[in-house]
């Protein structure tokens, strides 16, 4: 860019009016504001090489936060982030645990124009997995359930009306009542056995149940 400045002599040979053209910038045309180098943090998240999706990644440096999650082949990407030292931090979907050996934070370098490639191992949560049954109306949604050993149950009212999840000649649990919509109740059983339970409100009209556990 070109501008037109003017200067005043008032002394000395060719006094008056001078008037210049000058340049600004670097000749290109530039002159405008620098951008701050930036690069990309990616990777995959896997069980034993299979995609997985829904986990959470979240890179944090200071107040800074960038979050991405992983797609159906188990990919991510977070572009565009400042470089430097970042923490990359894993939470795994549900049903899923970090793999062993593998960090809950991991340190991150990101340089100008390059990717820093992170990629996560998970394992399926088994002894995490959830059964559900709700409780409605006059009956349990499942009134005979098989699970194995470590697995949990959870029971879930879906009516707007007392329920009680109550043993039946076992004290696996303890006695629970379910007053409101949406209210549960979750037990893990670490032993195997067949556990009856009823509904001692309506527990006349058939609100039973089984817990059997291989």
């Amino acid at each position: 860019m070109r501008r037109t400045v003017a200067w005043m002599l008032t002394s000395g040979i060719g006094a008056g009016l001078v008037v210049a053209s000058v340049s600004c910038g670097d000749g290109g045309g530039g002159g405008g504001i620098i951008e701050p180098e930036t690069g990309t943090v990616s990777g995959t998240v896997a069980v034993a090489g299979t995609g997985v999706a829904g986990a959470t990644l979240t890179l944090t440096r200071g107040q800074s936060t960038r979050t991405a999650t992983s797609a159906a082949s188990g990919a991510y990407t977070i572009a565009d982030v400042a470089t430097g030292a970042w923490t990359l931090g894993i939470e795994p979907p549900t049903g899923y645990v970090l793999a062993t050996g593998q960090d809950a934070s991991v340190a991150v370098t990101v340089a100008a124009n390059q990717t820093a490639t992170v990629n996560v191992a998970l394992e399926e949560d088994d002894a995490g997995q959830v059964t559900l049954i709700t409780l409605s109306g006059t009956s349990f949604s499942n009134n005979d359930v098989t699970i194995s050993v470590g697995e949990r149950i959870r029971w879930e009212n879906a009516d707007n009306a007392l329920h009680t999840v109550t043993p039946d000649g076992h004290s696996e649990w303890t006695s629970v009542q379910l007053d409101a919509t949406g209210e549960s109740f979750e037990h893990t059983f670490n032993t195997a056995g067949t556990y009856n339970y009823y509904c001692n409100p309506h527990r006349t009209l058939g609100m039973t149940g089984v817990i059997r556990v291989q």
